[in-house]
């Protein structure tokens, strides 16, 4: 099934729909990677920082082009501190071997 077929409901494509705090943890992801030491910044764990800390905030999804008023978005506060668990989480029980572990960037670059 093509991409665009997967995200239709009725001739209806819901691709643009997307939840608000994705982007926030990629952003939060980037300033906070620097400052981690010991964290392999490898694909495998980078993805699990990334999938640990969405799952523990509320999704808020919105359409593209929609008006939001009030926000109902947790705090940057909030936000770092979950971040901050899920990177110590994966660093003590990385979800790899060192031997199959991808090569990352070094955990000084910011993308």
């Amino acid at each position: 099934m093509e991409s665009e077929e997967k995200y239709q409901v009725n001739g209806v494509s819901l691709e643009r729909i997307r939840n608000r705090n994705e982007l926030r943890v990629v952003k939060a992801m980037r300033s906070m990677l620097p400052e981690q030491e010991g964290f392999c910044g490898c694909r495998v764990c980078i993805e699990d920082v990334y999938a640990a800390t969405a799952s523990n905030i509320p999704a808020h999804y919105v359409q593209f082009g929609a008006i939001i008023l009030h926000p109902k978005l947790p705090s940057e506060e909030d936000l770092m501190t979950i971040l901050a668990e899920s990177f110590a989480k994966v660093r003590e029980h990385p979800n790899h071997s060192v031997a199959d572990k991808e090569p990352g960037p070094p955990q000084s670059a910011k993308a």
